[in-house]
């Protein structure tokens, strides 16, 4: 039985398979071979930089070491506006359809907001 990691912020993970969560700028610099995710978490949802970081999410879709979109969705702890996460989210379920990429979803106490 192999052990796979669906989602680790650390490349160094025990697992046989190991999906690397990276953020948009992080897959700039991200050389090893493996797989991996990006997205923009609500967390780290910033108007000023958000469009060239929805660029660089969807030009990694394209690589094929890229598996997943995410970790995206909705936080109502999070500091930016409802709907700019809202924003964003559609955005990113675009990439995820268009790549045919699962989505790795964050939600907190919005799940009413994300159907």
């Amino acid at each position: 039985m192999k052990y796979i990691d669906i989602h680790t912020h650390n490349n160094k993970s025990n697992a046989d398979i190991a999906l690397v969560n990276l953020s948009p700028d992080d897959t700039l610099y991200f050389r090893e071979k493996g797989y991996f995710s990006t997205g923009v978490h609500p967390w780290y949802i910033n108007e000023d930089t958000i469009d060239n970081e929805m660029q660089i999410v969807e030009d990694a879709a394209s690589k094929d070491e890229f598996v997943a979109v995410g970790e995206a969705g909705i936080d109502k702890f999070a500091g930016s506006p409802v709907e700019l996460q809202k924003s964003v989210f559609r955005k990113q379920v675009e990439i995820s359809e268009k790549y045919s990429k699962p989505l790795i979803i964050h939600c907190v106490r919005m799940f009413n907001n994300l159907v």
